[in-house]
């Protein structure tokens, strides 16, 4: 196949030499050729040689892979329903085998409190509540941040609802990127 195409590029560089100077000089066995015709300047019956163009290769770190990112979540097991604003601590692992961008953001993260099926509060309510930073993890290497939760209901628009939770088993859970998942049971308690 490299040989077909080696033939090929060294056809089209006789025929566009022979194209261009216009005739053959005399003396190799005399022979002249007439002047091309507009049908010779282009031959449609040689086939062009497309050389390959090598696609763009990146050059540093791309972004994680959510299939590679191990998360875990820290935070109280036990908490009193009047506390102030605990935060919980989370960590997300590069378990990769190269270097990758890991996009801290509210578009990537989401944490959420549940009670049973009753949703209490979300950062998706309001993305200013996830920190916002790009993180390079060289692979088994790991970022922690944390995110604060008021211990109150959260609405749309960054809005807290007032009033006390009840006391209760509720349900922390992180995700990045709809893949990973990490959880974290707590009880709030009078």
């Amino acid at each position: 196949m490299v040989a077909l195409a080696i033939l090929v590029v060294i056809a089209l560089i006789v025929v566009l030499a022979v194209a261009i100077s216009g005739t053959l000089q005399p003396g190799a066995g005399g022979v002249s050729a007439a002047p091309p015709t507009a049908a010779s300047e282009t031959p449609s019956d040689i086939p062009a040689v497309v050389e390959p163009v090598a696609s763009p290769t990146p050059t540093g770190p791309v972004a994680c892979d959510p299939n590679l990112v191990a998360l875990t979540i820290k935070g109280y097991d036990s908490i009193k329903v009047s506390a102030s604003s605990p935060k919980f601590a989370l960590t997300a692992t590069n378990t990769g085998q190269v270097a990758c961008i890991l996009d801290i953001s509210g578009a990537n993260y989401n944490l959420t409190v549940k009670s049973g099926n009753d949703l209490i509060w979300t950062t998706a309510h309001c993305a200013e509540w996830v920190p916002n930073t790009n993180q390079v993890l060289d692979p088994g290497a790991a970022v922690e941040f944390s995110i604060t939760w008021k211990l109150r209901r959260s609405g749309q628009d960054c809005e807290i609802v007032k009033g006390k939770l009840k006391p209760g088993t509720y349900v922390a859970t992180v995700t990045y990127m709809d893949v990973a998942t990490a959880r974290k049971v707590m009880l709030l308690t009078k």
